[in-house]
């Protein structure tokens, strides 16, 4: 047999074999920082993937307060509505402490009527005649 011989490179093939290898270079790095790229842009997806978690579940606890808030509000004008609806009646302790100032007032009266009146007596009887009745 034939003995295989080595490829020879012919010299104006070297300079483009030489070419060739720096763009496969080039190239390499280039992947190589695409995918750095990728991964830091897989990195903050997965973050923001998080923070959108996080927010859902803030914003369902918001809803829920703003729900409970709510019916309280309904809640309370509802007791409003029934306490303005309510007859209004008066504590036992406020009839009884118009039921005593009225009585006061009634002795009051009758006691300015009867001082009225035993001014008026004294006033127009006679000292001598008095005297005279208690004195002897």
């Amino acid at each position: 047999m034939s003995e295989v011989k080595p490829l020879e490179v012919l010299p104006e093939c070297q300079t483009s074999f030489s070419d060739l290898k720096l763009s496969v270079g080039l190239l390499e790095r280039d992947v190589l920082a695409q995918v750095k790229i990728s991964d830091k842009l897989a990195e903050a997806v997965d973050k923001i993937q998080e923070l959108n978690a996080s927010l859902c579940g803030m914003i369902k606890i918001h809803e829920l307060m703003h729900e409970r808030t709510s019916e309280d509000v309904r809640d309370l004008e509802h007791q409003i509505e029934l306490l303005r609806a309510a007859p209004k009646e008066e504590p036992e302790v406020t009839k009884n402490t118009k039921k005593t100032l009225d009585q006061l007032n009634k002795w009051k009266w009758m006691l300015i009527g009867g001082a009225a009146v035993l001014g008026w007596i004294l006033a127009h009887l006679k000292w001598g005649v008095i005297v005279q009745l208690f004195g002897g």
